[in-house]
């Protein structure tokens, strides 16, 4: 659900470009759609968030799939200038 929301509100060149919070090398995807990423999830979500630990640790497993989509993306397009 995670990343096809992300996919739906990025685009590709925008995910290529950025991390989840940004780095010096990367810049921070668009905290207000994150955040309603987050929320949108969450909600889904929630019948498994029985604590705030649970709603963390499903979020921060989100994060993290978010951060695969963008490597992944500039992982591919690397192949793709190598060619």
């Amino acid at each position: 659900m995670t990343l096809r929301l992300v996919d739906t509100l990025f685009q590709p060149q925008t995910l290529q470009r950025s991390t989840v919070h940004g780095t010096k090398e990367f810049a921070p995807l668009d905290q207000q759609i994150i955040s309603a990423v987050k929320a949108e999830v969450l909600t889904a979500f929630s019948y498994q968030c029985r604590s705030s630990e649970d709603r963390v640790r499903i979020w921060d497993q989100c994060k993290t799939s978010i951060g695969k989509r963008c490597q992944n993306l500039r992982k591919g397009d690397k192949q793709n200038r190598a060619e």
